[in-house]
């Protein structure tokens, strides 16, 4: 009998050990969490052409709710080219999206790879039931490739991606209307 116990615990921590070695060594999510270290890292560091931030904050009425202010913070890096350095370009690598409706607080994360592709989002909400949820989307091509969490619709991801792409939209509006 303590022989069995024994097998079967070794068996247990085997699988647990293979499961985890399974999700670490994925190499496409290994390499967008390698990313995204960097992109919070060159934040942090404070980076002179690797951390250009830009903050928009909007205020508005949620009937029911009362008066909701979002702030976005986005991170670009300064990329200058041409023959004698004449052209520039901010290329968005990073967007934060923070919210309180009805008293919670909502914090999301959108990551983008170098052509300002959304490669990542990390979302902290509620459910239905008041339950505290995180969850993070990993993105390959576009399209959806691993989740952690429980995504609230089916449907989440894929407006996720729509949301990081509008908000890549909106930065570029924002930062070619700046210069002009």
């Amino acid at each position: 009998m303590k022989t069995l116990r024994q097998t079967l615990l070794l068996l247990a921590i085997v699988a647990v050990g293979i499961s985890a070695a399974a999700q670490e060594a994925d190499p496409v999510i290994a390499s967008i969490r390698q990313a995204y270290d960097k992109a919070c890292q060159t934040i942090k560091r404070g980076d002179k052409n690797a951390r250009n931030e830009m903050v928009s904050t909007l205020k508005y009425q949620v009937p029911g709710s009362g008066q909701v202010t979002e702030t976005f913070r986005f991170f670009s890096r300064l990329e200058v080219f041409g023959e004698n350095n004449e052209f520039t370009n901010y290329a968005l690598y990073f967007v934060t999206r923070q919210y309180k409706i009805a008293g919670r607080k909502y914090y999301e994360e959108y990551l983008f790879n170098r052509n300002s592709t959304p490669i990542f989002v990390f979302k902290q909400g509620y459910d239905e039931a008041g339950k505290k949820t995180e969850k993070r989307l990993y993105y390959q091509n576009g399209t959806i490739y691993s989740v952690v969490g429980e995504l609230t619709e089916t449907y989440e991801a894929e407006i996720s991606y729509a949301y990081a792409t509008e908000f890549r939209q909106a930065f570029d509006n924002l930062i070619r209307n700046a210069k002009e």
